[in-house]
């Protein structure tokens, strides 16, 4: 009688569970390209390449500026990519039909000053580079991340799955109690910004989302922003990678990745709020 009662008591509880899940949602993970060894990281590989490239012209800029004697010796150097291609032996990996490993051929450019010869420049190989593709599901609202095949040929998606909560408004949990929703307050249009809320129970009342918050940067300043979104090359001078949580639904979170700006600069003639 007992496990009769038992198995009737877990029966009810499946039957009757808040949460049902739907349909699974399947699409592609977002891409990014790092330079190894640097904090660079960006949508395309283009955009970093052009990231590399312009911070190492600001400093060659910077040393050609600095006021220096009459007869002062300097030189001053910049970086830039010849070609591109796969890595010889780290390039024969692949993630969704892209190699894993870019080597950027550099060249450096140099400009030397002596006052008695002269000035003259000089253009000669300086090594190379690692450019790797990243593929993550961070950002998209309760992905997860799935993969399969070898290394050499490995496959990345991510899955989303869809909740349907059951048709009784206002749902409570019967193994713990629990009454959970969720509220979307407000969401931009194109979703970079969501400020939303979830409530447990009568103890901890309405909890806010931890992301995004605001910021207003006076024109012409910079400003510590960590854990902010990523901003574009132009205005985020300091990009870095932090952990967050989320929730990935009802009492259950996870914690994940994102790039995001550490110290951004407002180049706009009027005070922005990103």
């Amino acid at each position: 009688m007992l496990n009769r009662r038992i198995f009737l008591l877990l029966f009810a509880l499946f039957i009757f569970s808040p949460t049902i899940y739907a349909k699974k949602i399947v699409t592609q993970p977002i891409k990014s390209y790092g330079i190894y060894g640097t904090q660079i990281r960006q949508p395309s590989l283009d955009e970093a390449i052009s990231q590399m490239e312009g911070n190492s012209r600001a400093i060659y800029d910077r040393c050609m500026s600095t006021p220096r004697g009459e007869f002062e010796s300097y030189f001053c150097g910049y970086s830039y990519v010849t070609t591109i291609a796969p890595h010889p032996i780290l390039g024969q990996e692949t993630i969704n039909g892209e190699t894993d490993w870019h080597e950027a051929k550099l060249t450096r450019h140099t400009y030397y000053f002596s006052p008695s010869s002269g000035s003259r420049t000089e253009d000669e190989d300086s090594g190379s580079l690692g450019i790797i593709p990243r593929w993550t599901c961070n950002g998209i609202a309760g992905a997860r991340q799935v993969s399969s095949g070898t290394s050499a040929d490995r496959k990345i998606w991510c899955e989303i799955v869809e909740e349907q909560s059951c048709k009784i408004k206002n749902p409570i949990d019967l193994l713990s109690g629990m009454k959970t929703e969720y509220k979307v307050d407000y969401q931009s249009p194109n979703g970079t910004l969501k400020v939303e809320r979830k409530y447990a129970n009568q103890e901890t009342g309405w909890i806010p989302g931890l992301l995004p918050r605001l910021v207003l940067v006076p024109t012409g300043t910079s400003i510590d922003t960590t854990g902010m979104a990523p901003q574009n090359s132009e205005t985020c001078l300091v990009s870095g990678e932090e952990d967050f949580t989320r929730y990935v639904e009802p009492n259950v979170t996870e914690t994940y990745t994102q790039t995001v700006c550490l110290l951004l600069q407002n180049k706009a003639t009027e005070d922005v709020i990103y």
